[in-house]
């Protein structure tokens, strides 16, 4: 046999009106605070996905005067704005190419309206326009197996030019080495009369810690010296 039900006076009802009231509104905000962690779960889930990145290392800017390839310097640009912007919208990469380009190219970018252009379209027109040829890839190493010393150039102009060259014949090698390249090559195109001075004078350096700069400094204070002054290079 049930218990009787309990009977309660008006301030025992309302009390317990207020207690039934609060545990509902307890629950409500328990689930919307649930609701909301789980939604905050997801956002950064997706924004570890899709937002979060490492910085992506630019490229390196484009002239003509480069040696590489135009279409390998597209290759290298594409993995850069892949990882940059993403693969949703290529033909939007055509605009952030203008900013890498330099010299007549860049030019040539500028008269297309490159940056509106479909990727596909600027990248085979532009190499169209300036067809790489392996003749003009060893251009720059023939001028550097065949360089001399211009008649009355002088070795600050020599230098520069040395300089130049070198790094358009061999644009992969890394500074260090380009470095010693470029100070071997500017002694083996002095004067010879100079060459043997410098020689003396770099005996015992390390040639690559001597600064090219320097070189060329010794080198013209040396072409100045009259055979019959004797002195003292001091590195």
């Amino acid at each position: 046999m049930a218990p009787p039900p309990i009977e309660m006076d008006e301030a025992t009802k309302a009390m317990f009106d207020i207690l039934v009231q609060n545990m509902t509104e307890l629950k409500t905000a328990n689930q919307k605070q649930a609701e909301r962690m789980e939604q905050l779960t997801t956002e950064l889930a997706y924004s570890r996905n899709n937002k979060l990145r490492f910085k992506v290392i630019e490229p390196v800017k484009y002239s003509l005067d480069s040696t590489i390839k135009l279409q390998d310097y597209f290759a290298t640009f594409e993995i850069f704005c892949s990882a940059q912007y993403g693969n949703a919208n290529k033909d939007a990469w055509s605009a952030a190419l203008g900013k890498f380009l330099e010299g007549d190219i860049s030019q040539a970018y500028i008269g297309l309206e490159g940056g509106s252009m479909p990727w596909e379209d600027l990248k085979t027109t532009l190499a169209a326009r300036f067809a790489d040829t392996a003749q003009r890839t060893n251009k720059f190493l023939n001028l550097f197996n065949n360089l001399v010393q211009d008649s009355g150039e002088s070795l600050l102009n020599l230098s520069m030019k040395v300089e130049r060259i070198a790094k358009q014949a061999y644009p992969t090698f890394n500074q260090l080495n380009l470095d010693v390249l470029i100070k071997n090559k500017f002694l083996a195109v002095v004067p010879e009369d100079v060459f043997d001075k410098l020689n003396i004078a770099l005996l015992d350096k390390d040639l690559a810690a001597v600064p090219f700069e320097k070189i060329v400094s010794l080198a013209e204070k040396v072409q100045k010296t009259t055979p019959k002054t004797a002195y003292m290079l001091v590195l």
